[in-house]
C-alpha cells in the first residue's frame, strides 16, 4: 500500500476531451501528471481514462509512468475523490462583496481600456486591484496579475481555485461596475 495524493482541476467539456488534470504524488517521492479524459468507444458510449505522461521514442508512443495494477487501483480511487471534492466546491457560492470600485478615465493598454479598478472582499480576503476592462466582445474582469519580464505575458497573483469561483467575482464586479457604483 502507498501513500498516494492527488491535486486535480476541473476543465470545461466545451474545450476539450480532458475534463480533469492534475498531479499525483506516490509516497512523498514521485510527482507525475496525469489527466482524466472522455473517449467514445466504438459502440458510441462514453467512458473516462487516465491518461498517464507519454513521450515519443522511435516513432512509437509510450507511457513514461506505468503503475502496477494495485497502484494504479489507488490512484484511480485517489484521484476521482479529488475531483468530487473539486466538483462540491462549485456547489455553493461562496460569500462575497465588492468594497470598492474605481472608475478610470479611458486608459488603453493595445486592444483593451481598462474602465474602473476593483476591491472584493472573499474568504476573509481583501483583494485589491481587480481591473474591469473592455475588450472586443464586451466587459470582462482581469484578477491582479505581473509583467513576467519582456514578453508581455502575464502572470495572476491571485485567482479562483474553480471556473465557478472565477465566474462569481467577474459577475459580482460587473454588476457593481453596471449599476453605477464606484
Amino acid at each position: 500500500m502507498h501513500l498516494v495524493q492527488a491535486e486535480m482541476h476541473l476543465l470545461s467539456k466545451e474545450r476539450t476531451n480532458v475534463w480533469a488534470y492534475g498531479l499525483v504524488t506516490i509516497d512523498r517521492v514521485v510527482r507525475f501528471s496525469i489527466q482524466v479524459k472522455n473517449i467514445r468507444r466504438q459502440t458510441g458510449d462514453e467512458t473516462y481514462i487516465f491518461a498517464y505522461p507519454r513521450r515519443q521514442f522511435r516513432g512509437k508512443w509510450e507511457n513514461v509512468v506505468v503503475p502496477d495494477s494495485e497502484l494504479e487501483e489507488q490512484i484511480k480511487k485517489t484521484v476521482m475523490a479529488e475531483i468530487q471534492e473539486e466538483i462540491s466546491k462549485d456547489l455553493y457560492p461562496i460569500p462575497m462583496e465588492v468594497i470598492s470600485l474605481t472608475r478610470l478615465e479611458k486608459t488603453e493598454t493595445g486592444i483593451h481600456s481598462i474602465l474602473a479598478i476593483a476591491t472584493v472582499q472573499i474568504c476573509g480576503l481583501q483583494i485589491k486591484g481587480i481591473t474591469v476592462m473592455r475588450g472586443k466582445q464586451g466587459l470582462f474582469c482581469n484578477m491582479p496579475r505581473y509583467n513576467k519580464g519582456d514578453s508581455g505575458n502575464y502572470r495572476d497573483l491571485v485567482y479562483g481555485m474553480t471556473k465557478a469561483v472565477r465566474d462569481q467575482i467577474n459577475q459580482k464586479v460587473l454588476e457593481y461596475y453596471q449599476g453605477g457604483n464606484g
